[in-house]
């Protein structure tokens, strides 16, 4: 993106940072899971925190950051989950209950983020750079997942003890979260929203050309179902059970199909534009998940085979995800683009809650089959948006 001005470079610099964090932040979950001695019933509490958490952030959030503005909605989730995930590295050998409270308090943070960084990356980017900035910028959220599982691939390597790897952790964050606050206060509002008059900020109104909101928000709403509820499905769940000691290693391999997948994505643009992207990237997934369904038996034994299944989901995953994060922001106004993001996300993050306990006694032949279903439902909207859905891509 050369050719941006040193406002659009602070831009950039900030937000790219900010989702490096939004990644080290995400994958605590099963760091602490696995870092600490907490019983089974914490564990599950743990990784309810994701769903619950970003469904309660993106609600306040991304209501708030359409009344209030952009800036002061990034201060707010910057010190959610600065705070939260801190909290959660000191007390990964100490209080379960301090620890599973800091995890949540980290999760509405990351909540929150995503409506209000597409929201403000729409509207502050330059045209012929928004698609670069949208799909990219977010992209990089898997290079802190992936720092989170090469140190937790040292820590299971027996390389670094416990001790050493959450206080590496701990340093890293420490840093970025205050390099972020301090360009955050730098960063400049959002001049459109900045323009919207004050009795229309919030209100929910026909976005004024076909299709209508209903459509817009049903298909963008089944895109997420696709995405959140799989969301490192093989890499996070299927792999540890079949390869146990090499979930960090697994958790790295994935994320380097997801940073693939982002350029990938943004070469597909300029031939497809934002509806072929969303028609390729979704059936793609449901492709890749459901060839790893039907060879489940043989990925049982060959670590080479599953490692090139999972490269493979990760870079339709992360299509999938720039698609997303394309037309969630550009397919509604400027006055309610946070809550039209947030809204989109509340079935499926409620649907990703209620799978923690109603997917708990399930075969893993049976998940396999649900995150096929999954991504069945995501490639069926990619085709109804190819037919019928707005073109947001502009270059």
């Amino acid at each position: 993106m050369s050719g941006l001005d040193s406002r659009q470079g602070l831009i950039v610099a900030s937000t790219t940072v900010s989702m490096v964090v939004y990644g080290l932040v995400l994958g605590l979950v099963p760091v602490a899971a696995i870092w600490s001695s907490a019983p089974s019933w914490a564990v599950s509490v743990m990784y309810l925190t994701i769903p619950v958490g970003t469904l309660a952030g993106n609600l306040i959030i991304g209501r708030l950051t359409d009344i209030i503005g952009r800036k002061p909605s990034f201060i707010v989730t910057l010190a959610l989950y600065g705070v939260g995930s801190l909290v959660t590295l000191l007390s990964v050998r100490g209080s379960v209950y301090v620890l599973l409270a800091g995890l949540a308090v980290a999760q509405v943070g990351l909540g929150g983020e995503m409506p209000a960084m597409l929201a403000y990356l729409a509207e502050v980017i330059e045209p012929r750079w928004r698609a670069a900035a949208l799909i990219l910028i977010t992209d990089v959220s898997n290079l802190g997942v992936l720092i989170d599982g090469l140190i937790m691939m040292l820590y299971q390597s027996s390389t670094i003890p416990v001790s050493v790897a959450v206080d590496a952790l701990g340093a890293v964050l420490g840093v970025t979260i205050a390099v972020i606050l301090v360009m955050r206060f730098m960063m400049p509002e959002s001049p459109e929203w900045q323009s919207v008059p004050r009795e229309s900020r919030g209100r929910v109104t026909s976005p004024g050309e076909g299709p209508g909101i209903a459509f817009r928000v049903t298909a963008l709403t089944a895109f997420v179902i696709a995405t959140a509820l799989t969301y490192a499905f093989l890499a996070l769940t299927i792999g540890p059970y079949l390869f146990p000691s090499k979930t960090g290693l697994l958790l790295v391999l994935y994320n380097v199909g997801e940073l693939v997948g982002g350029p990938i994505a943004l070469a597909v643009l300029p031939w497809g534009r934002s509806r072929g992207l969303a028609l390729v990237s979704y059936l793609g997934g449901a492709i890749t998940m459901a060839v790893a369904a039907v060879a489940l038996g043989l990925l049982r034994n060959s670590f080479t085979l599953f490692v090139y299944i999972l490269l493979i989901n990760g870079i339709f995953g992360e299509m999938a995800w720039a698609a997303r994060v394309l037309l969630e922001p550009l397919a509604f106004p400027v006055h309610y683009r946070g809550t039209a993001i947030a809204i989109v996300r509340v079935v499926p993050y409620a649907l990703y809650a209620a799978s923690v306990f109603y997917l708990a006694n399930v075969t893993t032949g049976e998940y396999m089959l649900y995150n096929v279903g999954l991504w069945a439902v995501g490639a069926a909207a990619g085709v109804a948006w190819y037919l019928r859905g707005p073109e947001v891509y502009r270059h």
